[in-house]
């Protein structure tokens, strides 16, 4: 419990006879999601390709992503980057799924994820498309992990 970076490593015990071993490492989820059309444009361009982006902030590791167009998942037509990553490992990612809105979509909805080790779907928005237009929900989908902050991540072997 409140863990710090400079705890992580190997740690190892014995017990019942037995020797175990374990890594320790320290993670934070992201200190935000936000999903936009690329271009910095409010409404998507209708009848064009547009890239839909999803940007994590601050997370240690940066945050990986899936993507879901309905309840299927897209992630494989998906381009997803990493920012830059600083010292301590944190850093930004960001996810970009090309969408073309015509009038027929109108109501499709697009999810995107963010995770990062021990905590899938740590984050996650959505965009509807309507006529043109697009409305954005944001969710946590872990208040626990706003709470908490920092989460471990261990493996162990014996």
């Amino acid at each position: 419990m409140n863990a710090q970076i400079a705890d992580e490593g190997q740690f190892e015990c014995e017990a019942g006879g037995n020797q175990y071993s374990i890594m320790l490492s320290v993670g934070d989820v992201p200190t935000g999601l936000s999903i936009y059309w690329g271009a910095n444009l409010n409404t998507p361009i209708m009848n064009a390709a547009n890239n839909l982006t999803c940007q994590s902030t601050n997370s240690r590791p940066p945050a990986t992503f899936k993507w879901y167009k309905g309840t299927t998942d897209v992630t494989s037509q998906a381009l997803t980057l990493n920012g830059t990553v600083n010292s301590n490992g944190y850093g930004d990612s960001y996810s970009y799924l090309e969408v073309t809105p015509t009038s027929s979509n109108s109501g499709d909805v697009y999810r995107c994820e963010a995770s990062v080790p021990g905590r899938d779907n740590a984050l996650n928005e959505t965009m509807t498309l309507s006529g043109g237009a697009a409305d954005v929900a944001h969710s946590l989908t872990m208040m626990a992990a706003a709470i908490l902050g920092s989460f471990v991540l261990s493996s162990y072997a014996h």
